[in-house]
């Protein structure tokens, strides 16, 4: 649940220093440009941090301990971010996704009929879908989108989004 506390908890050996940065993930334009799942491969130089922390690791080379990276900012909120976590000379990422969407479809006399469901399954009723660069909205009375009809069906990436483009999902749509 998006309520509720966020922590990576990290095994590390011989680290004197540990550098913990985190970046959040512009989701809709990600799913926009790439059309594939999220995943930590994401190039990283050039980005600004939108959180670092600093923490002083075991003194001892030889002990191996667990440590759990609290991430306070992030509680309440929804989105995608990437922790990258570097000490001792190596680095490791961890993907974070807080909410997410999913769509319920039927057809209709028009086109194809899309429900957005949010991560609690409720009806988000200004949702927008983006299908072949286009960009469809749900209507404020019962929170569907209709896609119409098309020549060429099929199965594509569709990316669901709120109104304003802070969260977003990629889904399969069966046109």
């Amino acid at each position: 649940p998006v309520n509720q506390e966020v922590a990576v908890s990290v095994t590390l050996k011989n680290t004197p220093q540990v550098m913990v940065r985190l970046f959040e993930i512009n989701t809709l334009g990600y799913f926009q440009s790439q059309k594939r799942p999220l995943n930590t491969d994401l190039p990283l130089d050039g980005w600004v941090a939108n959180a670092e922390q600093r923490h002083d690791g075991e003194s001892s080379p030889f002990l191996r301990y667990t440590r759990p990276f609290r991430f306070p900012e992030l509680q309440g909120k929804r989105g995608a971010w990437i922790v990258e976590i570097i000490g001792g000379g190596r680095s490791s990422r961890a993907l974070l996704r807080r909410g997410g969407f999913s769509l319920l479809q039927s057809n209709g006399p028009g086109g194809d009929l899309i429900q957005v469901l949010d991560e609690n399954a409720r009806v988000v009723t200004n949702a927008v879908a983006w299908l072949d660069g286009r960009k469809w909205e749900a209507d404020p009375k019962d929170g569907r989108i209709q896609i119409p009809f098309t020549a060429t069906p099929g199965r594509r990436p569709i990316v669901l989004s709120d109104a304003d483009g802070r969260l977003a999902s990629l889904a399969e749509f069966e046109h």
